[in-house]
């Protein structure tokens, strides 16, 4: 009876083990994959010494590793970050405190999210495809998205302005007359070239709360140079 039951057992084990892997598996080819995308709302883990709600700028990369640049004041190194429907996305790799302002959300969960270049725009489910970064001029029209305040446009009124923050003072920072919200800050801001291709300009940092409204930026360029990052474009 032993010989036989042995036999039995280990069939049993196998049948088994290759259920569980055939599940897992199929699981993993089941998980939806999201697009990763500008102007789509973060969320660093709550119980976190650091818990702000932001939004996410632009995908950049460092060699092979992708990340999410957003506001430098959204959270601290170490601490996991979610996107809008509470899928993790990874945990927040650099802040930087004394150059250009910005936080970097290292995406190791390529599984379920897959990086681009594109801009997240809250009226439409057509997302804007980020071409480049060519800097507008002063008194350029540019444009924000947020899933607070939405899409918005207006104009650069003035470049290397100073920001008093307060834990820093900003320098280099493009001032416009959009009117933001609390929530907003990382939002990308961008900018159309003559043939209409969206460039990216910069991200959220500051506003004035009186009018006339005056909201300020952070510089792509300077990010991307001093951190040595390079923008997802297509």
């Amino acid at each position: 009876m032993r010989k036989r039951f042995l036999p039995r057992l280990v069939t049993v084990v196998v049948a088994l083990v290759a259920a569980c892997l055939t599940g897992s598996l199929t699981a993993a080819a089941e998980a939806p994959v999201r697009p990763l995308m500008g102007g789509m709302a973060l969320n660093a883990d709550p119980t976190g010494p650091v818990s702000r709600p932001c939004v996410s700028a632009f995908n950049v990369r460092s060699g092979k590793t992708g990340y999410v640049l957003t506001h430098g004041a959204c959270g601290r190194v170490g601490q996991p970050v979610y996107g809008p429907d509470g899928t993790l996305i990874g945990k927040i790799a650099f802040v930087g405190t004394v150059g250009p302002d910005a936080a970097l959300v290292e995406v190791s969960n390529t599984r379920q999210w897959e990086q681009g270049p594109w801009i997240a725009l809250p009226e439409t489910r057509q997302p804007l495809t980020v071409a480049g970064a060519k800097e507008a001029p002063v008194g350029g029209k540019v444009c924000i998205s947020s899933p607070v305040s939405g899409s918005r446009c207006g104009t650069i009124t003035a470049r290397n302005q100073t920001v008093n923050l307060p834990d820093r003072t900003l320098r280099g920072m493009i001032r416009t007359d959009i009117c933001v919200r609390d929530g907003d800050r990382g939002a990308p801001l961008f900018a159309r070239d003559v043939l209409g291709r969206v460039h990216a300009q910069g991200h959220l940092v500051a506003a004035s709360r009186w009018f006339p409204c005056a909201s300020y930026f952070q510089p792509l360029d300077a990010v991307l140079s001093h951190y040595r990052l390079t923008l997802l474009t297509g």
